[in-house]
C-alpha cells in the first residue's frame, strides 16, 4: 500500500510538470492520481499509517468496516477524511476550478486540527503510527499553507 501511495505522489509531481509545461496530459494525469490518492486515504487511510507494509491481497476487505469502528482506526479515518479534502483543495486551485479556495481552506483547517491532536498524543506516548501520520500531515499542510498565502488575494 505504501509503494502505491508513493507511485501516485511521483505521478502526480510529474504530471504537474507536464501539466506546467501546457500539455494537456498532465492535466488529466493530475487529476486523476490525486483523486486516486484522495480515495486511498479515504478509504484506507488507516492501513497506509500503520507501520509495516500491507499487500493489497492481505486487506481482508468484509472487516474492514468493521475494523474502521474501534477508537483508534476512528480518528485515523477521521485525518484521512482532512487529508483527502485538503488534496482535493490543492487540485482544485491547481486546475483553476471554481470553489478551490474554500475547499482549501476547509481542508487546511481540518489538517491543522488533526495535526495539534496528534502532535499532543505523540508527545504524551510516541510510535511509528503517530510519526508516519505526523509526517504526511506536514507535507501536505506545508504544502496547503503555501497555496493559500499564494492565492490570499482570493481570500480577502
Amino acid at each position: 500500500m505504501k509503494t502505491l501511495e508513493k507511485g501516485l505522489i511521483i505521478t502526480a509531481i510529474i504530471a504537474l510538470g507536464l501539466k506546467s509545461n501546457q500539455l494537456a496530459i498532465g492535466a488529466m494525469v493530475f487529476t486523476s492520481t490525486i483523486g486516486a490518492l484522495a480515495l486511498l486515504y479515504i478509504y484506507f487511510g488507516f492501513l497506509l499509517f500503520e507501520e509495516k507494509e500491507i499487500q493489497l491481497k492481505d486487506i481482508p476487505f468484509k472487516s474492514i468496516l468493521k475494523d474502521r469502528n474501534n477508537k483508534k482506526n476512528r480518528g485515523i479515518t477521521i485525518v484521512g477524511y482532512a487529508m483527502s479534502i485538503l488534496l482535493l483543495g490543492i487540485l482544485f486551485i491547481l486546475q483553476g476550478w471554481p470553489s478551490g479556495i474554500s475547499m482549501l481552506l476547509v481542508g487546511f483547517i481540518a489538517v491543522l486540527i488533526s495535526f495539534i491532536i496528534v502532535a499532543i498524543k505523540n508527545k504524551k506516548q510516541p510510535n511509528i503510527l503517530l510519526k508516519n501520520i505526523f509526517l504526511r500531515l506536514s507535507v501536505y499542510g506545508a504544502i496547503g499553507l503555501v497555496l493559500i498565502i499564494l492565492n490570499l488575494h482570493l481570500i480577502l
